[in-house]
């Protein structure tokens, strides 16, 4: 049987993610070099209703908090 697909994540342009199932976004750092971006990301987030991230990125990954 083959599994119905989650829906479309709706703001790839500004942050690449996808739905992995009915409550689970996979998708890019939400981190960016400027505030302003930083912030417009996790906004994205928040106004999907993600309330937790897990941050699987390691100091080789050249990524800042």
């Amino acid at each position: 049987m083959r599994r119905a697909s989650a829906p479309r994540w709706s703001h790839d342009e500004a942050f690449h993610a996808w739905w992995v199932a009915d409550r689970l976004l996979a998708g890019e750092y939400p981190g960016a070099r400027s505030l302003q971006k930083t912030a417009m990301k996790v906004g994205l987030l928040l106004d999907a209703g993600i309330d937790s991230i897990v941050d699987l990125t390691t100091p080789a990954d050249g990524l800042e908090p």
